[in-house]
């Protein structure tokens, strides 16, 4: 079982970081058009419950991964992770996620959201971009799970310039 995670693991590293010339041309309108359909599909639920575990989910999988990461969630209360606190921090990450995507059509504002959030995760010690990697690979096998039309390429193209600048500040 954990080798076969350990292997879809490493095929959507593969998958998420391939190289393109430019992450404007690698995420083109369309993708970026049907990569911001599909996600709503997810996140526009009216139900917090549902938001809650799929944002907890995401972060469980990152400390299931790096162990040692748990250190670094100990004031957003890790240790109770059914807990309100660690609940709101989970949605916190993945609002900032949904920000992403909804200004992915607007380069300026997406510029600045990224620069923000790269410098926001530079000053915090022990996060590296391995990290923000496992995110998106877990939120792409994820969303591979729950949309019966997900399109990998397009998400793949939109993430990689996504991934580039968040964390053009961290160490590997």
């Amino acid at each position: 079982m954990r080798l076969c995670f350990v292997v879809v693991s490493f095929c959507l590293t593969i998958l998420l970081t391939a190289d393109c010339l430019s992450a404007q041309s690698c995420c083109s309108q369309a993708d970026m058009e049907l990569v911001q359909s599909q996600w709503q599909t997810v996140w526009l639920t009216e139900s917090s419950k549902s938001k809650i575990g799929f944002a907890r989910f995401l972060l469980f999988n990152l400390l299931h991964m790096y162990p040692e990461t748990k250190s670094m969630f100990e004031s957003v209360g890790v240790d109770d992770p059914l807990g309100g606190a660690f609940g709101a921090h989970c949605m916190r990450i993945v609002n900032a996620f949904d920000m992403i995507i909804n200004l992915l059509a607007n380069d300026e504002a997406l510029s600045a959201a990224l620069e923000h959030l790269s410098q926001q995760h530079a000053d915090r010690l022990g996060v590296r971009k391995a990290h923000i990697e496992t995110f998106g690979q877990t939120l792409n096998l994820s969303l591979m799970l729950i949309l019966d039309d997900y399109d990998t390429m397009a998400w793949k193209s939109c993430w990689k310039g996504i991934v580039q600048r968040l964390t053009a500040k961290l160490p590997p």
